[in-house]
């Protein structure tokens, strides 16, 4: 066998070693993207139980990380920077199971965007009572940041996967949760600030937590 011969199959392994990897790293990208909404769920949970008359139907979830808040530290590090990591990862996933098709930039781009200012919700912390300061236009930014980009993709995701034969089916949802999403900016005053709120970002987390487990669940062969 000739070193021509010998460069190339090794070439050849490395190919097949590397695209290996990539498969496995994939999924691994999407169970990030399916604990973020299950720990933003639980971090919720208990960080909303353990703050002195703090209720999920009233208050902003971004109350429980205000200056001065009594564990505030706590979840600005766990409920917002953590998870938005955990969505920021999750994009680099879609970016390897997309690339080179149709919308393997813009629709990964949009979640990295949508995780990096949900973590960002964390480095900027509003102040008490979203008093007018740097920090709660800072805070109010990141906000607009983070679920602009989700509704942008949320429209965006299905006109890119049209000619995607496994990605297509969630077309339908994905539209829907983007709907919800917008909605929840008209939804009455008579309902409570945190109900509505939260059915926003329950339609994000939702988004992300079926995309996520599609990715996860898609056979190897596919990748």
């Amino acid at each position: 066998m000739s070193n021509q011969e010998i460069t190339s199959k090794k070439d050849q392994y490395t190919k097949i070693t590397m695209k290996g990897k990539n498969k496995m790293n994939v999924k691994r990208f999407a169970l990030c993207g399916m604990l973020a909404p299950i720990l933003f769920a639980l971090a919720l949970a208990v960080f909303s139980l353990m703050t002195p008359g703090y209720s999920n139907l009233t208050n902003a979830v971004s109350e429980l990380g205000v200056i001065g808040a009594t564990y505030a530290l706590a979840w600005n590090a766990i409920g917002f920077f953590l998870v938005g990591a955990l969505i920021t990862i999750y994009a680099w996933g879609l970016r390897l199971d997309l690339r080179p098709a149709s919308g393997s930039t813009i629709v990964p781009l949009l979640v990295a965007i949508s995780g990096l200012g949900f973590a960002s919700l964390g480095f900027f912390p509003a102040e008490a009572g979203f008093e007018p300061s740097l920090r709660t236009t800072l805070h109010s930014v990141m906000i607009m940041v983070y679920f602009l980009a989700f509704i942008l993709v949320a429209f965006i995701f299905p006109v890119k996967m049209k000619g995607n034969d496994y990605w297509k089916k969630l077309a339908l949802f994905s539209v829907v949760m983007g709907i919800l999403a917008i909605a929840s900016f008209f939804i009455p005053k008579t309902v409570p600030l945190g109900l509505s709120q939260r059915i926003g970002m329950g339609a994000h987390f939702l988004w992300l937590f079926v995309t996520s487990l599609a990715l996860f669940k898609k056979p190897l062969e596919r990748l």
